[in-house]
């Protein structure tokens, strides 16, 4: 029950629960404000599927959201749909989990970031088990022309939009990857590894 005060509110969808937090003059308005990070629903470990904004989402830069939820204990995490993008910088995955982007979501490089000349959206290093994939229309996009802006950024081939280095039995399937810095997606020394159904 909302009150005045801070309160929880918790949605089923799709038989995962989501977890936001709001105030009541957020609850008036939902629809135009942002879920926050609570840091006691970042505790979540024990669920086996957890939705992304469960761990907040911000309009500016979800980047902590997202990881908190890779970095739950969860085996599969879905990136759901919000009032816009989910701007992040990189987000480094984990073993063993499944990251299923909803269809309609749009996961973009935050403005400014990826000023390093290897840095990268989706990191997968040394890990294993992995599943990346989108469900209908998910989009992965980069911002390719600020990274030609040699008054913004460093001239770099690197920028890769997902980077896979020395990863054992990943799967990566059914995106839309965009303007990405480099390659769309980039193996190095790397095993079992198929892409599927990936328009670059």
């Amino acid at each position: 029950v909302l009150k005045k005060k801070r309160g929880v509110v918790a949605l089923m969808k799709n038989g995962l629960l989501t977890i936001c937090a709001f105030t009541a003059a957020m609850y008036a308005s939902y629809g135009k404000a942002s879920c926050k990070p609570v840091s006691s629903v970042a505790r979540i470990s024990s669920a086996e599927s957890v939705t992304a904004s469960a761990f907040g989402w911000n309009a500016t830069d979800a980047t902590a959201c997202l990881q908190s939820a890779l970095d739950s204990g969860a085996k599969k995490i879905v990136v759901d749909r919000q009032a816009s993008e989910w701007l992040v910088e990189t987000i480094n995955v984990p073993s063993n989990v499944e990251l299923i982007f909803e269809d309609g979501v749009v996961v973009r490089a935050k403005p400014g970031s990826m000023k390093g000349k290897t840095d990268c959206l989706f990191r997968c290093k040394g890990v294993s088990n992995i599943v990346i994939r989108g469900v209908g229309n998910a989009t992965l996009r980069m911002n390719r022309k600020d990274y030609l802006n040699p008054s913004l950024y460093r001239h770099a081939e690197w920028r890769h939009l997902i980077s896979l280095r020395n990863v054992n039995n990943a799967v990566v399937r059914d995106l839309l990857i965009e303007e990405s810095g480099g390659d769309g997606v980039y193996i190095l020394q790397s095993h079992n590894v198929r892409l599927e159904n990936l328009v670059c």
